[in-house]
């Protein structure tokens, strides 16, 4: 056989199959090297991966893309192993990105497929290496609790700080998907930046006089230490536009000439 038509049989498998010649078979011909017990083991293990990262720009699109049929496959359909929501990992407080991405699937049997399927892939890379978390971990309760903090911090300080009051009691609305609560989420993340550095003997109005020109909602501290003087600061405008540009613009940028700590500005979408 000639080396343009192995070349052309190799591809047509790979756009057939989405699998590597020699690599595991497609989805369906899979044979397990694990015994029932060990199988058993995992079942007791929820129906989320986690994957750890320091990049907060990753999407679900991402992680489909680590499915070789979607990869090499001409197939417009969406992949069976691409059912599952993904959860950017923040701090339900202080709205902070934990390193980490939650893949939630519909069961384990799916989680299972979709982990078999990716162990040879890689983002940015870097070999794709996922978790599974246990069962106890419920991370809708985290996301829950995270969408009323974030919700209740784009409508004022006083609703932020009544808000954790009630944190812990908070339970997620069991008519709602993690797709419909990201919605609820996307125009609050789109126009609020976390701010770290700002001068802590700054008031409210002292910052709203500063960046007048753009168009704020309202800005409050998250955290701050009376000892150190560094604070984390939550601002949210009424401009999705003008949030983009502040970022932009001052990210990295001393907030006067006389500061020593530059601002450390964080996009929530």
């Amino acid at each position: 056989m000639g080396n343009g038509k192995l070349i052309k049989n190799v591809l047509t498998h790979m756009k057939r199959t989405g699998n590597f010649v020699g690599t595991a078979p497609a989805l369906g011909e899979q044979s397990s090297h694990r015994n029932e017990s060990d199988l058993s083991k995992e079942k007791e293990y929820s129906r989320v991966l986690k994957y750890s990262s320091y990049d907060p720009s990753l999407t679900k699109e991402d992680f489909v893309r680590l499915i070789p049929h979607v990869r090499f496959s001409d197939a417009r359909e969406p992949h069976p192993l691409a059912e599952f929501d993904v959860w950017k990992v923040r701090d339900p407080r202080y709205f902070q990105f934990r390193d980490s991405y939650h893949l939630i699937f519909k069961d384990f049997n799916m989680l299972n497929n979709y982990r078999k399927s990716v162990r040879l892939s890689r983002i940015d890379g870097l070999r794709a290496v996922f978790s599974v978390r246990d069962k106890s971990v419920k991370p809708e309760d985290s996301i829950a609790a995270y969408v009323s903090n974030l919700l209740a911090a784009f409508d004022s300080s006083e609703s932020y700080f009544r808000a954790l009051k009630h944190c812990r009691f908070v339970k997620p609305d069991a008519n709602k998907s993690l797709e419909q609560m990201a919605e609820e989420l996307a125009n609050a993340e789109k126009k609020s930046l976390l701010i770290w550095n700002i001068p802590p003997t700054l008031r409210a109005c002292d910052v709203l006089e500063k960046f007048w020109f753009y168009d704020i909602k309202h800005w409050f501290k998250l955290y701050w230490d009376p000892h150190t003087g560094r604070n984390l600061s939550f601002l949210a405008f009424n401009s999705e536009l003008d949030c983009t540009r502040f970022r932009q613009n001052f990210h990295g940028a001393y907030f006067s000439e006389s500061e020593e700590c530059k601002l450390l500005v964080e996009a929530l979408k």
